[in-house]
């Protein structure tokens, strides 16, 4: 269990050095792609185009690497590596994964 543990903590600490506008893009990104599940999953009205829309945005959420601030708070607490960086990191994602919802929300009503 260390041993995931401390992968964990080594990975986000890597991942953590990048800029703080890589941080904002990477937020925005992912704000869109789980906005974009979130909303097809809500909207469609067949079940199967629910759940592939669903696993498609989500997995190249993954897949892309994007900052997502709830995924971020758990590796950087599990890791015990919280400090005033990976704070100011939390921020910024927050702020782009807000940003980039509301892109994609307003796109929806144009």
């Amino acid at each position: 269990l260390f041993d995931i543990i401390d992968a964990i903590n080594v990975g986000r600490m890597v991942g953590s050095g990048e800029t703080w506008y890589m941080a904002l893009i990477n937020g925005f990104f992912c704000g869109v792609l789980v906005f974009l599940a979130v909303h097809i999953h809500k909207t469609a009205k067949r079940t199967w185009v629910k759940y592939v829309g669903l696993v498609f945005f989500i997995t190249t959420f993954v897949v892309f690497g994007t900052e997502h601030c709830l995924a971020n708070m758990f590796f950087f607490s599990i890791g015990g590596s919280w400090n005033i960086a990976l704070l100011l990191n939390v921020i910024l994602v927050i702020i782009g994964n807000s940003l980039g919802a509301m892109f994609a929300y307003t796109l929806n009503y144009l």
